[in-house]
């Protein structure tokens, strides 16, 4: 997990990050967070109508609080 992950989850734990990734939009629920390192790339769980799938973090373009 890189540092700014490692931020995100304690300064906002209990919160929910909107992310978007091209036109996709993904919540990541920050009470409910995982993520895996692979080659040097660090994937993030994310929820889309109802799916969970894990994303690259790098392509992660905006992200907003709610």
């Amino acid at each position: 997990m890189t540092k700014t992950l490692k931020y995100l989850m304690h300064e906002l734990k209990g919160k929910t990050l909107l992310v978007s990734v091209g036109d996709e939009k993904f919540d990541v629920d920050l009470n409910d967070f995982d993520s895996y390192s692979h080659e040097g790339m660090t994937f993030i769980k994310v929820t889309a109508s109802g799916k969970t799938r894990y994303i690259n973090q790098a392509k992660i373009k905006y992200f907003e609080i709610t």
